[in-house]
């Protein structure tokens, strides 16, 4: 503990987990820490670990990305069981069914053998799944991830589950084919539940909860990124420990796009009937950045001696211009960004944009669209854009969904601009995204806000900022927006700049003017959806 010296609010949760500072014997002693942006709340679960040793044997902490999972394990070596979900849940069901292998297909080929009518059969006897049931294997996950229950179907559960998985760019079949494709997902789900012999990824979290298996593994859990839990992370982390410790912040839950509990984190501390502690210091942002955010945050603070920091506004030349290793550049949407990493890349600049996964399913869309040449190409891509479009009127798809549908179009339209054949594009689009293992440090990283959640840098620029605020058209979906402004924020820890025209009340009020009135809005001012 040598050269770490607690505040007074992680003294106060040191000492309730070690027991130090009583609970009241009406209390269920689970401890839900709420920290705000920059709060290091990781670094203050990892510093509680010898506290809770004092009484506690069986300690586990649940860590969003395996590479946090790693790093913590080396700090906390000894003294508990650090891991991410699914490592903890992938260990239970070995121990429980006996060591099996991984197999990302597995639900597919239970498809083949359960509803052969899906699939054409090729000159060589390879099945191809039809387009009506493509989204087979990622209604599975949704399904799974929901933690819905797999032996009824019925129409509300349809439109939920179609719902999600447009916001999540995921291409439907039109509303007649629905109830079979879901009903389809359930049956192969029981069949894949049953005595299992291999499991996939999102198996790892499920089967443990739909078998119980783990119940009080721990004495004393922590779940770290609490807000962004979805149903069945909440089923599997409530099951693992008698006491717990939750760590979140629920003003940046932005992932309910994607499954997440939008409400995670109030959810768990009710569930858990739980003792709320703050974090509100924040370390990481100067001064200025953190009077824009306490608009919509009025309790986070700043630390002792925090400097003012920059704020400014810059126009697309000055950022190409003044772009360096390491800056972050974030937006609401993915096609600009696409836009201002070309034009990086022609300025001899590296650049990189975040999500290895928005790279493949541009590539996978390419290649099933079969294009002779660019221009074929575009005239492809605007044709399927009619047919997705069609299929989610039909639907009466969420504004989500038309949301994620136009991003990806804009994306692929920006990048066709910058290449002669279609063989030059998969390779670039191979290239141009990737993550954390493709990232160097000689890169200008260019996110969507929602991956810019929980990393941070000296430069920030905010990409077209008056997308944020601009959806939202219920109160949970508009308050994921203020929340995704907020994150927004809350990268810089020195200069934060706006690049792109602001939004309503910033001609009043300036920056402070803008932030201000997205934060006293219900709802996303009315508009028809951008783009159709």
């Amino acid at each position: 503990m040598s050269g770490f010296l607690p505040t007074p609010e992680q003294m106060k949760i040191f000492d309730l987990i070690s027991g130090a500072w009583k609970m009241r014997d009406t209390e269920t002693g689970n401890i839900a820490v709420n920290a705000v942006a920059g709060s290091g709340k990781t670094t203050t679960a990892v510093r509680s670990i010898p506290y809770a040793c004092k009484r506690y044997s069986r300690i586990g902490f649940t860590a969003f990305s395996k590479e946090i999972a790693t790093t913590l394990q080396g700090k906390v070596e000894g003294q508990c069981q650090a891991g991410t979900m699914h490592s903890f849940g992938r260990s239970l069901v070995v121990e429980r069914f006996g060591n099996m292998p991984l197999e990302n297909w597995k639900y597919l080929e239970v498809a083949k053998k359960e509803f052969p009518s899906w699939f054409t059969t090729g000159a060589r006897g390879f099945k191809r799944i039809k387009p009506e049931f493509a989204a087979f294997l990622a209604l599975t996950k949704i399904v799974r991830e929901q933690n819905i229950a797999i032996d009824a179907v019925f129409a509300d559960l349809t439109i939920e589950i179609a719902n999600i998985a447009g916001a999540m760019g995921i291409s439907l079949p039109s509303k007649s084919y629905l109830p079979e494709l879901i009903g389809g997902v359930l049956r192969c789900l029981e069949i894949g539940a049953d005595n299992p012999k291999t499991m996939d990824f999102g198996d790892m979290i499920w089967l443990p909860v739909h078998h119980k298996l783990g119940v009080n593994k721990f004495d004393l859990l922590f779940g770290d990124e609490a807000q962004d839990f979805c149903p069945v992370q909440q089923a599997f982390f409530m099951q693992l420990s008698e006491k717990k410790v939750i760590i979140g912040d629920p003003y940046q839950s932005i992932m309910g796009f994607a499954g997440a509990d939008t409400n995670s984190f109030k959810n768990l501390t009710k569930w858990l009937g739980a003792r709320q502690l703050p974090l509100s210091v924040c370390f990481r942002c100067p001064t200025s950045h953190l009077d824009l955010a306490r608009h919509l945050v009025p309790h986070i603070e700043a630390r002792s001696g925090a400097t003012e920091g920059q704020i400014g506004q810059v126009v697309v030349e000055q950022l190409i211009r003044q772009a360096a290793a390491k800056d972050m550049i974030l937006c609401r949407s993915n096609a600009p960004l696409v836009s201002v990493a070309y034009r990086l890349l022609r300025a001899g600049k590296p650049a990189l944009v975040r999500g290895k996964n928005i790279g493949e399913g541009i590539v996978g869309l390419v290649e099933k669209l079969e294009p002779n040449d660019m221009a074929d190409l575009n005239l492809r891509v605007q044709k399927w854009k009619e047919r997705e479009i069609a299929k989610l009127v039909d639907r009466d798809a969420n504004e989500e969904s038309f949301t994620a549908l136009n991003d990806q179009v804009e994306c692929i339209i920006e990048m066709a601009s910058n290449y002669d054949t279609v063989g030059e594009f998969v390779h670039g689009a191979k290239s141009l995204f990737g993550d954390d293992k493709e990232t160097r440090p000689d890169q200008t990283i260019l996110s969507s806000v929602h991956r810019a959640k929980g990393l941070e840098t000296e430069n920030v620029t905010i990409l077209q900022p008056s997308k944020l605020g601009a959806w939202g058209e219920t109160e949970e979906s508009f308050q994921q927006e203020k929340n995704l402004m907020y994150v927004a924020l809350t990268r810089a820890k020195a200069s934060l700049n706006f690049c792109g025209s602001l939004g309503e009340g910033y001609e009043e009020g300036g920056l402070h003017g803008w932030v201000s009135t997205i934060a006293n809005r219900k709802v996303a001012p009315s508009r028809k959806k951008r783009g159709f």
